[in-house]
């Protein structure tokens, strides 16, 4: 069969856009034994967003609870902040080091990330709601050389961390309440600040970046290892997309929506965790190349969210169908939120109804979704405004610097409007899962990413996705890996069996539900069950409802029959209610 991958668009926007000249211009080039497309015009490294930002230095940079920074401020007590990791690393370069960053969302995370990256080492963005084994397990497998924290995390970390210097951040005025260890307080290690000047070492296209974790298909998050040109590249596919969402906004508001953009900072409210590309790449650092201001939440409050928006004119939103809902039922005050120019979809697939509803609270605002993950470095294809909502079903056009093809359970590619898994390639594509040879092999193939996703292409370049091959439950934005659940259960000895499965959810989009099958004569109940797996997991991470039964449902290989699981939970449902 013909190659069908899709790697440009018959949208003239697209073309316009890419054409040689065009700001977002590409060329071929070898990348790891692969030809792939990269962007001329794009940044190298890190260095450079940071150099290119430094215009900006008068403009707010971040809003949030506790306090306002301007871009000039953020640099300075990042410059402060990568001299203080240096001396602490002996004076030698940071430039193949590790460094993770272990918070929630807060100033001192947009500062320690700029810290890091700017002087040439790896930033490693743990999952902050993990528990302390898997806080634990993604520093050891990662091989960090040091920690910044907040004072929660510290604690959760203050035995696996020894060994390591750890700066904290602490809102208390004395000194953090940590068991005795080598750590710093944050406000002395950025202690000089206003005299600071942000100078990024050199880095070059091939050195690491950065290290993002991702929930895999048979077990605990893996750690996924990025170059400086994969986040160069992903970083591209948002600004790419923001400026095809541009086009729809005109469309939507009039040509002189954008006339006085000069005198109008934009502005993104910040509702994703950090540690995801979604509040990583696609509201922080694709802000911070544009000199936007990044409004942070730093838990979730629709009430909250909404206040903000209009208090901060914020301008984009982007956030999981738990959100959506949450703004849906919140009591709007009357207000219109006329500021807010786009709203996105991220973190899992939105069901259409759910679309429309959001198009129609918002009227003024462009609505776009898109497809990606996080070993993609997020968006490889997007749709938004009337586009979207004549094909509600689709997940985007494929961006012209990825190649995408649907292939069969023999790997063969199928035609197009025929379902198959969903294969990935790319300049934006991981490096590698760290200390994970096996799983790096599994998931990258002949220069091919598995998505484990099940969708098809229609002969327009949109991509439908169906299903997902990988047994992965999304809930409230958040990857739940089923097996790992299971397997929380295995030292239970009153637990003869178990098996998780995800239900539909209006709020979250999918629910977590744990079938449990109890050994003989044994009674075990729902807050047993939370009790014991709240030692073992993240809270997100544990079921919300259970079925307890005599056995499982099983084929003839022994393979859980999920879906008989979810029939059984929506029966039970049903004659209950």
């Amino acid at each position: 069969m013909a190659d069908i991958s899709i790697h440009n668009s018959t949208n003239a926007l697209l073309t316009t856009l890419t054409a040689p000249g065009a700001p977002f211009e590409m060329q071929a080039q070898s990348i790891r034994g692969f030809s792939r497309r990269v962007f001329c015009n794009a940044p190298q490294s890190f260095a450079d967003i940071y150099r290119m930002a430094v215009p900006f230095g008068p403009r707010t940079m971040i809003v949030s609870e506790t306090a306002q920074m301007s871009y000039a401020e953020v640099f300075s007590k990042a410059a402060a902040l990568g001299a203080f990791l240096k001396r602490l690393s002996g004076a030698q370069p940071l430039q193949g080091q590790r460094i993770a960053i272990v918070m929630s969302n807060r100033p001192e995370w947009l500062v320690s990330f700029i810290a890091i990256t700017a002087m040439g080492a790896t930033a490693v963005l743990v999952n902050s709601r993990g528990s302390e084994p898997e806080l634990a397990q993604a520093l050891e497998d990662t091989q960090t050389t040091m920690i910044l924290a907040d004072e929660r995390r510290a604690q959760q970390l203050s035995e696996s961390a020894r060994g390591r210097h750890m700066v904290v951040v602490s809102e208390a005025r004395d000194k953090p309440a940590l068991q005795e260890g080598s750590w710093i307080p944050f406000s002395e290690a950025i202690q000089g600040w206003e005299s600071a000047t942000l100078a990024p070492v050199s880095m070059r296209p091939e050195d690491e970046a950065l290290i993002m974790f991702t929930s895999g298909t048979t077990g605990p998050s893996k750690a996924a290892l990025f170059d400086q040109r994969a986040v160069m590249t992903a970083l591209m596919h948002i600004q790419l997309s923001g400026a095809l969402v541009a086009e729809h906004i005109v469309a939507k508001r009039g040509a002189d929506i954008f006339a006085n953009a000069a005198d109008k900072q934009a502005a993104s409210l910040l509702a994703f965790p950090l540690f995801h590309v979604s509040g990583c790449y696609a509201v922080f650092l694709s802000g911070l190349m544009r000199g936007a201001k990044v409004v942070l939440l730093s838990k979730w409050d629709a009430k909250k969210a909404l206040e903000l928006i209009e208090q901060e004119q914020v301008s984009a939103f982007a956030g999981a169908p738990a959100m959506y809902w949450d703004l849906l039922r919140a009591e709007r005050g009357g207000r219109r939120l006329q500021s807010l120019l786009s709203i996105g979809a991220g973190g899992q697939v939105f069901a259409p109804s759910l679309l429309k509803e959001i198009a129609s609270a918002f009227p003024d605002a462009v609505l776009g979704i898109g497809y990606g993950m996080t070993e993609c470095g997020g968006t490889i294809c997007a749709i938004g405004g009337e586009e979207l909502a004549s094909r509600l079903t689709a997940a985007g056009q494929v961006l012209p610097s990825v190649d995408i093809k649907i292939v069969d359970e023999r790997g063969e590619q199928v035609a197009p409007n025929q379902e198959g898994e969903i294969l990935i390639s790319g300049a934006m594509l991981m490096k590698e899962y760290c200390g994970q040879t096996q799983a790096t092999s599994e998931m990258l193939q002949d220069g091919w990413l598995k998505s484990g996703d099940i969708g098809r292409l229609d002969e327009r370049g949109y991509l439908h996705v169906v299903d997902r091959k990988k047994n992965i439950v999304i809930s409230g934005g958040e990857n739940i890996s089923c097996s790992e659940v299971e397997s929380a259960l295995a030292e239970l000895t009153d637990v003869e069996d178990a098996a998780a499965f995800s239900v539909p959810d209006e709020r979250l989009g999918e629910k977590l539900v744990l079938a449990v099958v109890p050994r003989s004569k044994v009674t075990i109940t729902d807050q047993l069950l939370m009790a014991y797996l709240a030692q073992k997991l993240a809270a997100y991470k544990i079921p919300q409802s259970f079925i307890f039964m005599e056995q499982l449902p099983r084929n003839a290989s022994g393979k859980v029959l999920r879906h008989e699981l979810q029939a059984r939970f929506k029966r039970q449902n049903t004659e209950q209610g």
